[in-house]
């Protein structure tokens, strides 16, 4: 093939090169503006009596709450919440509705709701009463890993998502554990990683 001939062949196809070049010089500049509008979520596990502000112990009890911060100054759109229980090989998947949006500095929080053990494997319950209380209490202790993910886009919700993992360890007692009847229901959870690191969270608005 002559010189001449490549000059016309890239000649007759200089509008598709420069469409491909066009279409790579827009993914590129969107993709930077994506990045620059990334919100930082940040998840954490507290107990009733705290605020979706106040900063997590390495250790919370009693009913615990999944908070999600935004704790940034963009916006998080299009936010999915999936949570999973899994102890003793059983794997219990939850998705809560999708969150339209968390403004800057916003948070909420979603109770993380135990009856879904209790109600698909009732037979490692048991109910006790004395006096005129009744509760149902695990047979023996639960050691539960609870998964937390979060997906998120900062500008369109159907766009693709960023993604957030998070592990916590959930103990969920009982007698044979803690033999005090009015101690429960006890849950201790702890914010802990690859089975054997315990994350301690530090500084930050949202903490």
């Amino acid at each position: 093939m002559t010189i001449m001939s490549i000059l016309n062949l890239l000649v007759n196809y200089s509008n598709v090169i420069m469409a491909v070049v066009n279409l790579i010089l827009i993914s590129f500049i969107f993709l930077q503006l994506r990045d620059s509008r990334k919100p930082l979520i940040i998840t954490k596990i507290i107990s009733r009596d705290k605020e979706v502000t106040d900063r997590p112990d390495v250790l919370e009890e009693g009913t615990l709450y999944l908070a999600i911060t935004n704790d940034s100054n963009n916006i998080a759109r299009a936010i999915d919440i999936e949570y999973q229980f899994n102890f003793n090989s059983h794997s219990i998947p939850k998705k809560e509705k999708m969150l339209s949006h968390l403004n800057p500095k916003e948070a909420t929080k979603i109770i993380l709701k135990r009856g879904w053990i209790l109600d698909k494997y009732p037979d490692r319950f048991e109910e006790i009463t004395e006096g005129n209380t009744t509760k149902i209490i695990p047979k023996r202790t639960l050691k539960i890993d609870l998964i937390v993910t979060i997906h998120y886009n900062p500008l369109c919700g159907f766009l693709r998502k960023y993604k957030l993992e998070d592990n916590y360890a959930i103990e969920w007692g009982s007698r044979e554990s803690y033999p005090n009847f009015d101690d429960h229901p006890i849950f201790n959870c702890w914010n802990k990683r690859n089975c054997e690191f315990y994350i301690y969270k530090t500084g930050g608005v949202g903490l």
